[in-house]
């Protein structure tokens, strides 16, 4: 490969890894996805399954959004997605056609339901002509021309402004549900919730779950929803919606995943070479927005220093730091580990590990511990499967690095 060719790779590479959200890509997803068993299951019950309901949960970071993106994709029309669920939700449904065109009509109807004495107030005009106009538009062949002499006696605003918030909210729910009873797959991408936002959490679920009942009781199962959600926040928030999902889990890829969704984008592993790429991978620890985190680290210290491909595993720890790796995996640690020392020790560990298997005695002299703290930190990060013991020469037992699941 010619120099310009690696500079134009090296350059394409990490444009592609600088977009860490599926929302911001603007690329053909389905092209060159990687299609890892959990998905090919939702795609499979997607498409042999009506009216169920579908949980598709996962670590921050792990694909959900992406994988969300690729299953839209791969199914027919009648389907709505939402992106981050919440306010922009109801924005988002009036947006749709059929949502404009019946908004209008139920507003006038529920203004033409009012009091006499408050249509002749507010209107100023006789509530048997004010409700002969509403009827009209019912007539296709009268509703234009009912419309636009509605609109001069009272805007759709107005009229807005001059019912109950409630009553407006109950309309919207009633366009809502006949909307989606048109539908035959709802897909809700959550947002990502902090840690400590359970409550709104739970209040999202709250309304999904009158959505879910509401359609239930009215169309009978014939819509699906597939939900995407953090898998953090499951054990922090337990709901009884959730109870009735059929719950797929999207775990961390694996390092050689990993890796293959990098060649099945790229060809090759360039600008890295298999070892360095590997690495990338292991450091991820299988979150693929990790990832391309870490690529575009690694290519953007070594372009800093003047470098010419390809990226050595020594450039990538060079990139890769510490401090890096800690804030990274403060979410998935803090399950773990309380205090904050306590994480920057594991995450020493996990780092030292990188190279080879060590025995504890070596772990507690390279980070700096005494062997007892060793042997805790240890013991608590192979109880979660970041490691794992193998038996050394004699009595002498190996820590090394445990593969992602």
């Amino acid at each position: 490969m010619s120099e310009a060719t690696k500079e134009n790779r090296l350059d394409l590479v990490y444009k592609w890894a600088s977009v860490h959200t599926a929302e911001a890509r603007s690329e053909n997803i389905l092209e060159n996805y990687y299609w890892s068993d959990p998905v090919k299951r939702v795609l499979f019950k997607l498409k042999n399954a009506t009216g169920t309901l579908i949980a598709l949960v996962g670590l921050q970071g792990t694909g959900k959004s992406t994988a969300l993106e690729v299953l839209s994709e791969s199914l027919g029309d009648k389907k709505y997605l939402f992106w981050k669920w919440g306010k922009a939700f109801m924005e988002r449904m009036r947006e749709e056609y059929y949502f404009l065109e019946n908004w209008e009509r139920a507003v006038y109807q529920e203004l033409s339901e009012q009091p006499d004495k408050f249509i002749q107030e507010k209107l100023r005009i006789a509530p048997i002509s004010f409700r002969h106009m509403v009827n009209e538009l019912r007539k296709p062949n009268q509703k234009d021309q009912a419309l636009q002499q509605l609109c001069r006696i009272v805007s759709t605003e107005r009229a807005e402004k001059l019912l109950d918030k409630r009553a407006l909210e109950e309309l919207k729910d009633a366009l809502l549900s006949k909307q989606l009873e048109r539908t035959k797959f709802i897909l809700v991408d959550l947002p990502d919730y902090k840690k400590t936002d359970a409550y709104s959490f739970g209040k999202d679920l709250d309304y999904l779950q009158r959505l879910w009942d509401k359609l239930m009781k009215e169309s009978g199962p014939k819509t699906t929803f597939l939900i995407v959600f953090q898998k953090e926040l499951v054990m922090k928030r337990p709901h009884f919606f959730i109870g009735k999902m059929d719950i797929v889990e999207l775990k961390p890829l694996k390092s050689d995943e990993l890796v293959a969704t990098y060649k099945l984008r790229w060809g090759t592993v360039e600008p890295f070479t298999e070892n360095s790429l590997t690495l990338l991978a292991d450091l991820s620890r299988g979150v693929f927005r990790r990832f391309l985190k870490y690529i575009q680290a690694s290519i953007e210290n070594f372009i800093i220093n003047g470098k010419t491909p390809p990226i050595g595993a020594s450039d990538v720890k060079a990139a890769i730091s510490e401090d890096m790796l800690l804030t990274d995996m403060e979410l998935e640690l803090s399950d773990i580990f309380r205090k904050q020392t306590q994480k920057a020790q594991a995450v020493k560990i996990l780092t030292t590990l990188q190279d080879r298997p060590l025995s504890q005695k070596e772990i507690a002299t390279l980070i700096n511990v005494s062997e007892a703290t060793a042997g805790r930190l240890i013991s608590q990060l192979e109880t979660y499967k970041y490691v794992q013991r193998t038996r050394g020469e004699g009595k002498t037992w190996l820590i090394s690095l445990a593969s992602v699941d």
